[in-house]
Parts: C-alpha cells; sequence; structure tokens
C-alpha cells in the first residue's frame, strides 16, 4: 500500500491576493478516487478532506503555499504550487 498514492490534480482559480486551490487524489496505480484523505496549507489553519470522490478545496491558498497531505495508510508528502 505504500506505493499507492496518488496523482495530485491542482487548479487555481485566480484572484486577486488568495486563491482557491481545488484536486482530486486520486490512487496512483488503479487510478480511482481516494476519500477521507487529509490535505493542508503547511504552517497554516487552512485545509480540507477529501470527499467520495477524492475531491477537495482549499480556500484563500497563496502563490508558493505548500500543500500537505496525510492518509492514514501513508507517509505524510508534501505538495507545492509553482
Amino acid at each position: 500500500m505504500k506505493n499507492l498514492f496518488v496523482a495530485v490534480l491542482l487548479t487555481l482559480s485566480s484572484q486577486l491576493i488568495f486563491s482557491q486551490v481545488t484536486g482530486t487524489i486520486v490512487d496512483s496505480i488503479e487510478k480511482r478516487p481516494i476519500q477521507y484523505v487529509n490535505v493542508w496549507i503547511k504552517n497554516k489553519a487552512l485545509g480540507s478532506t477529501s470527499d467520495h470522490n477524492g475531491e477537495f478545496s482549499i480556500d484563500k491558498a497563496k502563490e508558493g503555499d505548500t500543500l500537505m497531505i496525510s492518509y492514514m495508510r501513508l507517509n505524510q508528502r508534501r505538495y507545492w504550487q509553482e
């Protein structure tokens, strides 16, 4: 199960200073959505949990923020926006 993760698809909706980060958490092997994955912005109290379709959304993200992803069966991972 360790090698089972994750393609995170990020979409930024353009706003003036802050953006909304949305994405889908999927199994990298079977390409199926993963639900109940915790996604948050590092060092901030902003986060979300993926729904039954693997989808999540976080408001007020800024360019350069680091996304953290945690799932019970996996080690914590870091992702960042470019």
